[in-house]
């Protein structure tokens, strides 16, 4: 009794799935809701798109097809459908399934147009400025001889799905294909079409849709399958919705069937929404018509989760959102994965990306900087809206600063700036902050040619180069400018024998902090090599800067006193060389001491005296022997009394200045001689500067015998 308790029991289970597979789906199937379309019609293949919800099909006249697009206006229900006539051609055409990308702005789709290779090709139209171009036929490898249909692109546009027919294309008395599947190579191209393996292409399939995941591949199949322990030949059946997932490169998981979706008719298409909703052509009947229309299901088979990236890629300054690229890469190998564009409908991008991965992201826009973030969804366990926005700029702001490449100073110039792809000089602004520093703004996508000039100097030029990726608002660059010269020979003797001498000279520039030592052995050393040279006769021929003013002292050698002179070579009149005799040190010897100088009607000394009045001290050190008298003198303005007085404080200031440098005071005389000794006629402002003068005057030299 039991066993046969146990028999029936079994085939009511096994019969009642039978019913389920057949009809108990009708519970979760429900007809979606169009606005101002006919209740009775031929409508199938339903798309939506992953951004906005906008349904796409594809409607069936008795002579042609046409593609509506419809916007979403809530759950189940689109509004009022537009026909889409790639490049506005209206002339009936057949469809052979639809695929979009994730913005819904290009349709995959397979038609008969004219011209195409065999009973149906593979064309994309893209939605632009608001109009649908002309059909683009993908052309080979991807279409040939034979008839290419049901089109399904992937999330990212690397991967196409399509099916074309078997070399027995009756299987059972049911018109058989297989599926194919190419891939985008870098430069644009398409793959030679490859047939995936078994299990998926097995005996008879058709209308291949890969899931936003681009691992979940939905299909038609006609193929032995169970109920329980019923076996359901593949007569009884004609075909049914599979899916079958993506475990590797050329691996796919055993193809299982979607029980939801199975009906006693033939079940050609299941497409997989974003919204978590399923929706499948259903066919249906009216007065003997052979219609169709679409339907939602529920209980198929979810896809994995996937993250939805969306923003916007906005000008900084002006705050305007642009029409971006985002590129998605791999952060560990830098492989790029795709690349998408922001939407021209609100300039927004949209991407989905795949769990269990990090990825990279950059932003960028044609003559703009780029920017980049990563995204972690190693722990995405459901699908995630997540907004990423990005600020790129178009200028940089390049600073440059200009130096003395010998001084390490800064210097004032002129900057001029060419676009070397336009050739075309350019307005970059320069604004010199601080002295030799300048600010420019740089438009970015191009290279640069920056030339610095400065008066007296060399001009130099640099090249920056902005046409590749750009990361960063500011950049920095220093140009060192070398200085124009001139050959300046000196030549060292002594006054009364006229025999050339070795000596030591220091030639240092008044106007910034250059000093040229003049000894054997700074000649030797490679900082003077090129600077100095000295022939034959002794003679010394120095690089002098063009333009500066230079004091040139030469250091006595003992017994000698020391010689101090100005030049100024931005003077037309100014010699080339100096000549320089030093007088030996002798009773009655007679110097001049040049540069000393007094505040105005006072015996206080000028802080520019004391280089001068140091060399008399180191000339006083090297020569204890010698008793000196300092006289000052003045010109012939003002009582000769008050000259007077006067000149004998400014004479006596050198002597105590010499005392505080531990000059015996024994060995000095203060003396001032007021107006009274003049050295030229005291008739223009010119010689009034000569006669006001310090003189130093030996008038003793001890020897030691």
């Amino acid at each position: 009794m039991i066993p046969l308790i146990n028999r029936i029991i079994k085939s009511v289970v096994t019969s009642l799935l039978i019913l389920l597979v057949f009809f108990g789906n009708l519970v979760f199937a429900q007809k979606i809701a169009i606005q101002g379309v006919a209740p009775e019609a031929f409508r199938e293949n339903a798309v939506v798109s992953a951004s906005d919800n906008t349904l796409f099909y594809v409607e069936r006249l008795a002579d042609q097809c046409i593609i509506y697009s419809a916007p979403y206006q809530g759950p189940g229900i689109w509004g009022t459908p537009t026909p889409i006539y790639p490049g506005g051609n209206q002339a009936p055409m057949q469809v052979y399934g639809i695929s979009i990308n994730a913005t819904g702005e290009r349709i995959y789709f397979s038609a008969n147009l004219p011209g195409c290779g065999g009973a149906a090709d593979i064309y994309f139209t893209e939605k632009k400025d608001g109009k649908w171009s002309a059909p683009v036929n993908l052309g080979t490898p991807i279409n040939g001889l034979l008839a290419e249909t049901t089109p399904s692109i992937s999330f990212d546009e690397k991967f196409l799905y399509f099916a074309m027919p078997r070399t027995e294309q009756l299987f059972k008395g049911f018109e058989c294909k297989e599926i194919y599947y190419s891939e985008k190579l870098d430069d644009g191209t398409w793959s030679n079409p490859r047939l995936l393996p078994v299990p998926v292409n097995f005996e008879c399939e058709d209308a291949p849709v890969m899931s936003y995941d681009n691992k979940t591949l939905f299909f038609s199949s006609i193929r032995d399958r169970y109920i329980g322990d019923k076996l359901l030949k593949t007569n009884e059946t004609g075909f049914d919705l599979y899916f079958s997932k993506k475990l590797a490169e050329g691996v796919w998981s055993e193809p299982a069937i979607i029980e939801s979706a199975t009906t006693e008719t033939n079940d050609r298409f299941l497409f997989y929404g974003i919204n978590g909703t399923s929706y499948i052509t259903r066919a249906t009947f009216s007065n003997k018509k052979n219609l169709a229309d679409i339907f939602t299901v529920t209980g198929a088979v979810e896809p994995e989760p996937v993250a939805i990236i969306k923003g916007s890629i906005t000008d900084m300054v002006s705050k305007e959102k642009l029409n971006g690229t985002v590129i998605v890469s791999n952060p560990e190998t830098s492989r790029k994965l795709f690349t998408t564009t922001c939407n021209q409908k609100n300039n927004e991008y949209f991407v989905l990306l795949q769990k269990d991965q990090n990825y990279a992201l950059q932003f960028y826009n044609q003559g703009y900087s780029h920017t980049f973030s990563e995204i972690d969804l190693t722990k995405l366990s459901k699908v995630e809206t997540i907004t990423k926005n990005a600020e790129i700029y178009r200028h940089v702001n390049f600073y440059l600063n200009i130096f003395d490449k010998e001084l390490f100073e800064p210097l004032s110039g002129k900057i001029t700036v060419t676009d070397l792809i336009s050739g075309q000089p350019i307005n970059a602004e320069p604004k010199e902050y601080a002295r030799g520093k300048y600010l420019m703004k740089l438009p970015i996508g191009s290279r640069y040619s920056i030339k610095a000039e400065s008066n007296l100097f060399e001009s130099d030029s640099m090249t920056f180069d902005i046409t590749d990726i750009v990361q960063f608002d500011t950049f920095e660059k220093d140009m060192e400018l070398v200085a124009l010269t001139q050959d300046f020979e000196i030549s060292v003797a002594d006054l009364e024998t006229d025999i050339t001498m070795d000596v030591e000279i220091e030639i240092r520039n008044l106007d910034n902090d250059e000093v040229i030592i003049i000894s054997q052995a700074e000649m030797e050393s490679e900082e003077y090599m090129d600077k100095i040279v000295k022939d034959e006769t002794g003679k010394y021929t120095i690089k002098l800067r063009q333009g500066g003013r230079y004091s040139v002292n030469v250091r006595n050698p003992k017994g000698y006193a020391y010689y101090n002179a100005n030049v100024d070579l931005n003077s037309e009149q100014e010699e080339t060389k100096l000549d320089v005799k030093l007088t030996p040190l002798t009773a009655k010897t007679k110097l001049a001491l040049n540069n000393i100088t007094f505040e105005y009607n006072s015996a206080e000394l000028n802080a520019f005296s004391f280089t001068e009045l140091d060399r008399l001290v180191k000339l006083l050190q090297e020569n204890p022997e010698i008793r000196i008298e300092i006289s000052a003198h003045t010109d012939n303005k003002g009582a000769d009394e008050y000259n007077l007085r006067l000149s004998d404080r400014r004479a006596q200031s050198v002597v105590n200045y010499l005392i505080e440098k531990e000059i015996s005071s024994i060995r000095m005389v203060a003396k001032g001689y007021g107006k009274n000794q003049p050295l030229v006629p005291n008739d223009t402002e010119e010689n009034m500067a000569m006669n006001r003068r310090v003189e130093l005057k030996i008038i003793d030299v001890t020897t030691n015998e």
